[in-house]
């Protein structure tokens, strides 16, 4: 009795139909993070660009905090 080492078909092409949605999967999640992330930056100069009044650091250096944290995760 000799075991082939290929695949049968059925199983092969079912291997090849979950990879490819493996992939649009990762790609959807990629799209989404990428998203979250501008979004992220976009609320924090809109936040800090609120906060900032004449005469203070404050607002620009929690905008630069933000974004470094952002930006590291």
């Amino acid at each position: 009795m000799s075991h082939s080492r290929t695949p049968p078909l059925a199983t092969s092409r079912a291997l090849d139909a979950a990879m490819a949605l493996s992939a649009r999967l990762q790609m959807v999640a990629i799209t989404l993070l990428l998203l979250m992330s501008v979004q992220f930056v976009v609320a924090s100069y809109a936040r800090a660009s609120a906060l900032c009044v004449p005469g203070s650091d404050r607002a620009i250096t929690s905008f630069g905090r933000n974004l470094r944290l952002g930006l590291t995760l």
